[in-house]
């Protein structure tokens, strides 16, 4: 039986979420406007010239050790409450990104988008991801935005809620056989 190879360092590598945008731009995803920063002032500015509002999010996996014991780190809205009181801000590195509003949904995606996925995939050198996408009208145009890829992403939600058989794609994809 022949098998995909994982290679679990590229998955490393992958989970970093400023080459992401890199490598989704350069293979023609509209990326959310982003910032990385450690000032509280640029933070402020940032979500000022947002039209949508702002969301801070972990750089890479979200698993953070404190108060000796480990704690997810989630994307979170920030309020206007949390602008005025950055306080912490200026301890490490931040992403703050558009707010880009999504749902959950199942939907045929573009052939241009499609390629553009696999080409992501490709580059970062995976042969699994979950991406989290999301798509807005711009003046009657579909934009379809690219927040995110995990390496080890989960999808048993989104398998339970509409059938498609992911587990077994995968499976068939890992052992060599063949995918529907």
């Amino acid at each position: 039986m022949s098998c995909v190879r994982h290679r679990p360092d590229l998955a490393a590598t992958a989970v970093y979420r400023p080459l992401q945008w890199v490598v989704a731009a350069r293979c023609g995803i509209a990326v959310p406007r982003s910032l990385v920063t450690n000032d509280p002032a640029a933070v402020q500015r940032f979500a000022a010239q947002s039209r949508t509002g702002v969301v801070v999010k972990p750089l890479t996996a979200n698993l953070l050790y404190e108060d000796n014991t480990y704690k997810m780190g989630w994307t979170r809205k920030l309020s206007t409450d949390d602008l005025v009181d950055l306080r912490g801000v200026n301890a490490t590195a931040h992403l703050v990104q558009d707010w880009v509003d999504k749902a959950y949904e199942v939907i045929d995606l573009p052939l241009s988008v499609e390629k553009a996925l696999r080409a992501i995939m490709n580059e970062l050198g995976l042969v699994y991801g979950a991406f989290d996408l999301s798509i807005s009208n711009n003046d009657g145009s579909e934009v379809f935005w690219f927040l995110e890829i995990n390496p080890g992403g989960q999808y048993g939600f989104l398998e339970g809620s509409t059938g498609i058989p992911v587990t077994d794609s995968l499976v068939r994809f890992l052992t060599g056989g063949v995918v529907t």
